[in-house]
């Protein structure tokens, strides 16, 4: 049994806490499974809501029930656990942002060459770029 002097934050805090984050983080996964927004980014960002919510209890177990005393390993693997996942939720973050410049760069790819083609048809004598 560990009692709130053994862990390194109380239970009566962490589990409120990490309870009410997991709502919304699973909250957050239903809407963006659900938002209109391109299938990529669709799938990064559920992916990325998913490893959170295994992330909270993984995290909330090393903080609060986690004893550094009397279960080293446990306490030792909890945590590395913790930041292996973190690390993960943080890959997909940066693959999301590198996943919106691409659609960024689509974009913009799309609209000049929009723009030309209105141009091209609006002065059919102007020179071509």
């Amino acid at each position: 049994m560990v009692t709130l002097a053994e862990s390194l934050a109380p239970t009566w805090v962490v589990l409120p806490v990490a309870g009410f984050t997991l709502l919304i983080v699973a909250s957050h996964v239903l809407l963006v499974t659900k938002a209109d927004m391109p299938a990529s980014r669709r799938r990064i960002r559920a992916m990325g809501g998913l490893l959170m919510m295994l992330t909270l209890p993984v995290m909330s177990y090393a903080l609060c029930l986690a004893d550094p005393v009397h279960g080293p390993r446990e306490f030792v693997l909890s945590w590395m656990l913790t930041t292996g996942l973190l690390v993960l939720v943080m890959a997909l973050a940066g693959l999301d942002v590198v996943n919106t410049w691409r659609l960024h760069r689509a974009g913009m790819k799309a609209l000049r060459r929009e723009l030309r083609d209105a141009h091209a048809a609006a002065v059919p004598d102007a020179p071509k770029a």
